[in-house]
């Protein structure tokens, strides 16, 4: 019986095992192999496309390819792969195993090298006719065979996705079949498609060479895997087009090569169709059990199901055909095996697995699967391990986990030998030559050759205190001998056995003293190492760490008083060798534990007498003769003498201090030349100390150093700036310099950081700081020594050298926001788009057209928010402050509250909203970092809280470590200098410093204090304005200091209103600042003939129309110190107001105040009842935060059309727009309009509009006054409107008319944008509130909102509304209480009412108000009252614009004397 294996992969791992069980079970066997060697795709040809005899290269393999799953698992079931300490190994070396599996299996004169199979198809006789083509001397041979196992392999016909545009593509496109090497990308735009093994290896290795990369994948969790800085993901593909890739988000970018890495198709090209099999996409099919052909069950076809462990499942399904096949079981019925097929294939479709995934296993389904077809066929299983193991994940990843283990000792060996059981790669770092730690004796003590601790703390004769049967491994006991506790060198041979039993010594590396260990990250680990007999380091990398370095080398001494005076001998157990030493003294040993009782008896029969202090009841019992002394604890030391508690007093000669341990891990880390560094450089200079300055950089600057680059720098070291590149200061840079070293003078006080470096590097300058910095000095650890010095490794980043050097103190400067927070929200990991935290964001640029989500509401967040909504298409802020909720930056925005769960286009907030996403940037802040710490430093960082500190910097534990720049929320250099002249007072001994006790006590106190405050963990440094204060207080009083000078600044916001309170405020003797949006003065006065957004994208402020003149005279529309110049009209044009605006301007010599261009993003009140405001300069488009004392907002109220709502508005076909939007008449011209609204701007818009339109109505409320306003037969009066349809208007008359254009003049809403909720103000259809006497804010009365009455002479208001809010603001005037303001705000709304002036009337005056209310402000703030003519003539110019509409612009005015005016 003859048997063929047809394997396209070179009789590869499938036809090898088919050879070999085909023999096992009898049959006459021939394989046909298209090339001329074994091993399938694992044989590595440069050659893609053809092959010599013309057809398709069969081989994947590129180079540099190892394998995906553990060697452990790969190989058939009785032949492993060889033991080697790797389980993912190089092809090589599969290929090698399958050369030595065919030779020992003699299986390669089985095999007809270069034979091509052409046809494979059943005969009527059931058997099988097989075509060949011999390629070696170019003939066809037909051959005919009893079963048919078809061994082809599936990764050799590509699978290219189809994508719209693909054909047009111009640069080179390939799939991963082809794909040999990186360098061929050199340069080169790639983009990846596909994210199996081979996506991801592409990846990588491309990365390398390529200019950039693009991984395309709609993998749920990307895998763990480190990429290069040059690589970035992105969803699917949505279109090619010649030189450009869209993806499913909408993005785009240009690319040189693609390369699909998209799998392949399952292909039997030999296979007639007469055998019975079909494909439909990726199911093969029928196959009883994945494997035999039901229409013919003499052909197997081996391999199809994936995400399998392949030459295990290969051995099985060959055992599970040939079982049947060779009538050793009898196989099920066709219809049997039909329904079973179909039984799986619905299981299949339930857990969503379609044809594409037909033959997919994996976890769960695999294992099922192997104990299906054992049972089915009564074959040998496979064994329950290799499921395990692949069950544990480890066969889906690419890396087989690496283990470091830290120390050769009993526990360092054990981890080994079970980290090796595990499948882990496994490294031991040990630090001396031989294993055994502690147990090595040696005779020295101190250091050893290399300058280190001697680690052992083994005396000469020691024995074991606990019987050996207990002290062995559970699976490798002692070896029997008659003694049970037994001396440390039969340990040591024990442990040395136990390393040579189980082959450990390979995985150790000797000499190898662990520097620094420190998680990153992705969750690995990275292990600084020395190699003691190179003197080189090395940085590896683990995806686990197992600390065994033992907890018997660190000495605890006890301290006592006086101890320092002891002329004898002390010395701990640790250096305790031998008891000669010691004959004839008299020797006090302190402690009762096992070393302590090993000295006594020891001693004791050497010294003259032994003295044994402890505190245990039950050694008192002891007795070892009459050198013994059982004595309490010790109360004092002196010269020649201690003093014991009990107050008797021995001399003694030595002292042996056998109290025990510590816990010492100086390689375990706890988790630099910027402005803190610079600071601590020239004070320590000044406080007389020899300063070094460690800088990692090249350059001072820290974080104000801007770099383009993300990720790495050229040394492999996480970037550290997080600059991006327009950003300014969000502190004023008279808050920012450091106390003797002012800020240059400029106009800015908002810097940009370029500013910020240059100050820096002119600081250094200044002081000659440059030469105590040593930069490319990267800090590896900083461990404290016995003697309270420092020791500390530095890396030279240029030679690539390390030193050890030693100091008294250290000064921690290493910043704290180069570490980025990245929360975590459920299903993250899903997500198809960009993220980014924000120390990675650079330029908004390459967000443009983009959906973005920003989370954070810190300056970072505010920063991205606006200008990210310059040039994205639209912009979502996530956030949970209440402030910030009132920002407004256009359109682009949409506040949002915080993210419930993130999918792979979508974030869902806790709102329950859900938006699509293209990108996500985390403006999350950042965490405290200290990777270079030592544990052993005693600091600790829980949650954002770094502890113990003494007043935020101060190391409890050590203290002659500081750490500076800790408290957040305050002015940085302030702190920096004040913290570290607070550490160097007390360092250099200019001051004593409290007790430890002393000073922890105070820190919980500190603590207890601010948990009332809410401010626990990552607020435990909160300062802020208030407890700033009181922190610089602080510091400076304990340690007699200098202190900060407060900082202070005053300010207000501009038109009309702004220019009078600029003016009144430098005249109360303010510090004024005003913000003013566009480029002039004069607000809703200067004319523009543009509508809608400006040049910045904002909305146009200015209501002000071409041919508009004022509608109440000049002469009472000046401020009152500053009267209009005479002229003949008392009705003048706007460009007159405006001139007169800029007169007042220059004349008072306010422009000095102004701050052009600034647009007020938020102002909100701290608890200080100071003010925050965050300014937007337009120009640079960079952001500042400023703050003042008192705020007068003076943004005018005639910018926000108030839009009314009609039925069927949305329908109509014509024009719509509000007055706001309306400039000139002529674009009316033979229209018919219909203007809504009888305010000034309505009756402008009638008088213009009515000489060129065709037909004008006009639509107000019934009003008799109005009714008789004529300007011709062009105008119709109309009630107001019912219902709007597409060309035409029905009244609540119910007549109709046509129209073509619609103007609103419906006046304007109130709005301060700008405004915090916090604020206390409120806006309730027209009433602002609460307002004491319309002006003042009752919740924050260091408020004023100038101008919110109407009906009013504007200037005369604002003059009089700012001169009563600063008299009481600057304290002139003691303001009443709350309650009594609130209640005269309640009786001014109830009389109102009776007048029915509520809501949006609630601020109306008119004639008759006016003057009350005018006369009512002067007197509560004993202010100059507002002339009795003023009133007067206001009084005329609203009965002439009742009683004379069309002329009342004629009438001409001048003011005589306080009281009277006359008619010209």
């Amino acid at each position: 019986m003859k048997d063929y294996f047809k394997f396209r992969e070179f009789a590869g791992a499938a036809g090898l095992c088919a050879a070999k069980n085909g023999k096992d079970f009898g049959y006459e066997v021939t394989v046909f192999e298209q090339t001329n060697k074994i091993g399938g795709t694992w044989v590595y040809t440069d050659n893609i496309g053809k092959d010599k005899n013309g057809l398709d290269v069969h081989s994947s393999r590129y180079q540099g390819l190892f394998t995906n799953l553990p060697k452990e698992i790969m190989g058939y079931p009785t032949i492993p792969f060889p033991e080697q300490n790797k389980s993912y190994i190089p092809a090589e070396d599969v290929l090698k195993y399958y050369d030595s599996y065919a030779q020992q299996f003699d299986l390669l004169k089985l095999i007809k090298f270069e034979h091509h199979v052409l046809r494979v198809r059943p005969m009527p006789d059931d058997t099988w006719e097989v075509i060949v083509h011999d390629l070696a001397v170019k003939k066809y041979i037909t051959l005919n065979f009893n079963v048919i196992l078809v061994c082809n392999g599936h990764y050799a016909a590509p699978n290219t996705p189809k994508i719209k545009g693909q054909n047009l593509f111009k640069g080179r496109q390939m799939h991963s079949h082809d794909y040999r090497c990186p360098e061929f990308f050199m340069d080169e735009s790639v983009l990846i498609i596909g994210a199996g093994p081979s996506g991801t290896d592409c990846t990588i290795d491309i990365s390398k060479f390529a200019k950039n990369v693009t991984w395309s994948h709609h993998l749920e969790k990307p895998p763990n895997t480190q990429f290069n800085d040059n690589v970035d993901q992105k969803p699917d593909v949505k279109e090619i087009t010649a030189h450009e890739v869209t993806f499913v988000d909408g993005s785009s970018q240009k690319y040189s090569v693609i390369i699909y890495a998209t799998g392949y198709k399952y292909t039997f090209p030999f296979l007639s169709a007469d055998c019975g099999i079909s494909r439909e996409e990726n199911y093969v099919h029928p196959l009883f059990k994945h494997c035999l052909n039901i229409n013919h069950p003499t052909m197997g076809i081996i391999g199809l199901p994936n995400y399998v462990c392949p030459n295990q499942m290969f051995d099985l399904q060959i055992r599970f055909c040939l079982t049947f096949m060779t009538g050793r079981k009898t196989l099920p019925t066709k219809e049997e095996m039909f329904e079973d097929t179909e039984r799986d294939r619905n299981e299949r479709k339930i857990k969503g697995l379609d044809n594409s995934k037909g033959h997919y296993m994996g976890v769960g389904i695999h294992d099922r699967y192997y104990d299906d077809l054992a049972a089915t066929a009564g074959i040998v299983p496979i064994k329950p391990v290799i499921v395990k193991m692949f069950a544990k994940g480890l066969c889906n990843t690419k890396k087989q986990m690496k283990l470091c283990v830290i120390g050769a000792g009993a526990a360092g060996l054990c981890a080994a030998k079970r980290g090796v059981e595990f499948g882990c790669d496994v490294i031991v770092l040990e630090q001396s030559e031989q294993v055994g730690g502690t147990w090595v004796y040696t005779d020295n003590v101190g250091k050893d050759k290399n300058g280190l601790d001697i680690h052992s703390s083994m005396y000469r004769d020691v024995k074991t205190d606990i019987p050996k049967e207990i002290m062995g491994y559970p699976d490798f006991p002692y070896p029997e001998q008659q003694q049970s506790y037994i001396p440390a060198k039969d340990v040591l041979e024990y442990l040395q056995s136990y390393a040579k039993h189980f082959d450990l010594f390979k995985f150790i590396k000797f000499n190898s003293l662990v520097i620094r260990v420190r998680p990153l990250s992705d969750d690995s680990w990275e292990v600084i190492v020395k190699d003691l007999l190179t003197k080189s380091f090395e940085t590896l990398f683990f995806d686990a760490v197992l600390v065994c370095n033992g907890h018997y080398f660190l000495p605890n001494f006890p301290t006592f008083h006086g101890q320092e005076k002891f002329k004898g001998r002390q010395l701990h157990t640790h250096d305790y060798r031998v008891p000669e030493i010691f004959e004839g003294e008299n020797v006090l040993i302190v402690g009762a534990g096992p070393s302590g009782l090993d000295c006594v008896v020891a001693l004791s029969m050497v010294a003259k007498h032994v003295t044994w202090s402890h505190h245990s009841g039950i050694l008192t019992g002891v007795d070892v003769g009459d050198a013994l002394c059982h004595k309490p604890d010790i109360k004092e030391i002196n010269e020649h003498c201690v003093t014991f508690v009990d107050d008797t007093t021995r001399d003694f000669t030595s002292i042996i201090y056998a109290t025990g341990y510590k816990y010492s891990f100086p390689f375990l880390s706890v988790d630099c030349a910027g402005a803190a560094g610079l600071c601590a450089a020239k004070h320590g200079v000044e406080f007389g100390c020899d300063v070094t300055v460690l800088e990692q950089s090249e350059q001072v600057g820290g974080t104000w150093v801007y770099t383009d680059n993300v990720g790495k720098d050229k040394n492999g070291l996480d970037i550290h700036s997080s600059m991006y590149r327009d950003l300014h200061t969000n502190a004023p840079k008279e808050i920012m310099g450091y106390p003797d070293f002012p800020y240059p003078e400029q106009q800015q006080s908002y810097i940009p950081a370029k500013d910020v470096l240059e100050y820096l590097q002119s600081y250094a300058k200044h002081f000659d700081l440059f030469k105590f910095i040593k930069f490319n000095s990267l800090v590896i650890r900083v461990r404290p020594l016995s003697d309270d010095s420092w020791e500390v490794i530095v890396k030279d980043l240029l030679t690539k050298s390390f030193e050890t050097l030693f100091f008294d103190a250290v000064l921690v400067c290493n910043g704290h926001y180069f570490l980025p927070n990245f929360p975590t929200f459920h299903g993250q990991e899903k997500f198809k788009g960009r993220q980014l935290h924000t120390h990675d964001y650079r330029v908004p640029e390459i967000f443009e057209g983009e959906n973005v989500l920003i989370v954070g509401a810190g300056p970072s967040g505010l920063d991205c928010v606006v200008a990210l909504s310059m040039v994205a298409k639209h912009v979502t802020w996530s956030h949970h402050s209440g402030i910030l909720s009132d920002v407004d930056v256009g359109d682009a925005i949409c506040h949002k509250p915080d993210i419930k769960e993130i999918n792979e286009h979508c974030v869902t907030f806790v709102d329950d909203t859900t938006r699509d996403f293209t990108s996500i940037i985390y403006a999350t802040g950042y965490k405290y970092s200290f990777p270079f710490l030592s544990v052993d430093c005693g600091i600790g960082c829980d949650n954002g809280h770094v502890s113990p500190l003494f007043k935020h910097c101060i190391n409890i534990n050590h203290s002659s470590m500081g750490i500076i720049g800790v408290p957040n929320l305050t002015c940085p250099n302030q702190l920096f200098d004040l913290q570290i002249r607070f550490f160097l007072t007390f360092m250099t001994g200019r001051k004593e410093l409290p007790s430890k006790a002393k000073m922890l006590e105070d820190t919980e106190r500190e603590m207890c204090e601010r948990k009332k405050k809410g401010l626990v963990n990552k607020k435990a440094h909160f300062l802020g304005p208030e407890m700033q204060k009181t922190y610089f207080h602080d510091l400076a009083t304990i340690a007699d200091l200098v202190p900060i000078l407060p900082c202070q600044t005053e300010g207000y916001s501009p038109g009309a209103a702004g220019l009078c309170a600029a003016k009144h405020g430098v005249e109360f003797g303010c510090d004024v600042t005003v913000l003013e949006q566009s480029e002039q003065v004069g607000g809703t006065w200067v004319y523009t003939d543009n509508v809608g957004k400006d040049k910045n994208g904002l909305d146009i402020h200015s209501s002000m129309y071409r041919d508009v003149k004022t509608d109440i005279p000049k002469e009472i529309m000046g401020y009152p110190d500053f009267p209009y110049p005479e002229q003949q009209q008392s009705y003048i044009p706007a460009k007159d107001v405006l001139e007169y605006l800029q007169s007042y301007a220059k004349h008072f010599d306010l422009f000095k105040f102004i701050k052009f261009n600034s647009l007020v993003i938020r102002v909100r009140p701290l608890s200080d009842d100071s003010w925050e405001v965050i300014v937007k300069d337009l120009l640079t488009k960079s952001f500042e935060t400023l703050f003042f004392d008192a705020v007068l907002v003076c943004n005018g109220h005639y910018f926000l059309p108030n839009f009314p709502t009609f039925h069927g508005q949305e329908k109509f076909k014509g024009r719509q727009l509000h007055t706001h939007d309306y400039r000139v008449p002529e674009i009316f011209e033979g229209e018919n309009v219909l203007i809504i609204g009888a305010g000034p701007s309505g009756l402008d818009c009638i008088l213009e509009v009515s000489k060129v339109a065709k037909n004008i109505s006009w639509s107000h409320h019934p009003s008799g006054i109005l009714s008789d306003v004529d300007v011709g037969d062009a105008i119709c009066h109309k009630p107001d409107i019912k219902e709007i349809n597409e060309h035409c208007v029905t009244f609540v008359d119910d007549t109709t008319r046509d129209f073509t254009s619609i103007i609103y003049a419906t006046g304007y809403k109130y709005s301060f944008p700008f405004l915090s909720v916090d604020c206390g103000i409120g806006c309730d259809n027209g009433y602002v509130s609460p307002l004491f006497k319309h002006c003042l804010n009752i919740n924050h009365s260091s408020m004023g909102i100038i101008g919110v009455p109407s009906a009013i002479c504007a200037n005369q208001l604002f003059d009089l509304q700012i001169r009563f809010c600063l008299t009481f603001m600057t304290g002139r005037k003691e303001l009443p209480s709350k309650i009594k303001m609130l209640e005269d705000t309640e009786r001014d709304i109830a009389m109102r009412k009776t007048y029915g002036l509520v809501n949006k009337k609630a601020h109306f005056m008119g004639t008759d108000l006016q003057k009350i209310y005018f006369d009512d402000l002067a007197t509560i703030a004993d202010l100059v009252p507002i002339l009795t003519v003023i009133n007067k003539l206001f009084t005329r110019g609203i009965h002439e614009f009742i009683h004379n509409t069309t002329n009342f612009r004629k009438g001409k005015y001048k003011i005589v004397d306080e009281e009277n005016f006359i008619n010209l």
